[in-house]
């Protein structure tokens, strides 16, 4: 139901050109996908279909959340996409993916995300240094 869930929103913002919709559909369609080791095909009416792997939705995300100068959304799709790439992936990128992250966080005064990540730090024995 969620990845259902998530690709409708992807599709809603494509129909309404709505792009920081889009970028928000993407981060949780690639958190929906990292949970479940699927991914995901869409097809929209007006292209052909595209298929989205977790890193996928999260790059495209990114991309978008830099262009659209929305840094604290920015900074939470990075920080799922690190914990994906520490998880199965590849770990150099996801620990300088988390770094950038916690700046971010740090940079808008976003103490509690900072916490919620130097507790996830400290909860995971030092693996997200």
């Amino acid at each position: 139901r969620a990845l259902k869930a998530a690709e409708n929103a992807f599709k809603a913002g494509y129909d309404v050109d709505y792009q920081e919709f889009i970028a928000g559909a993407l981060n949780v369609l690639g958190q929906v996908l990292a949970k479940s080791g699927l991914t995901s095909v869409i097809q929209r009416e007006d292209a052909d279909p595209i298929e989205y792997t977790v890193s996928k939705c999260f790059k495209d995300a990114d991309a978008m959340f830099i262009q659209l100068g929305m840094s604290g959304e920015r900074a939470r799709n990075l920080r799922s996409w690190a914990q994906y790439e520490i998880d199965v992936g590849d770990k150099d990128f996801g620990l300088m993916m988390w770094q950038e992250a916690r700046r971010l966080f740090v940079e808008q005064g976003a103490d509690a995300e900072v916490q919620r990540m130097d507790e996830a730090l400290k909860n995971s024995n030092g693996k997200k240094e």
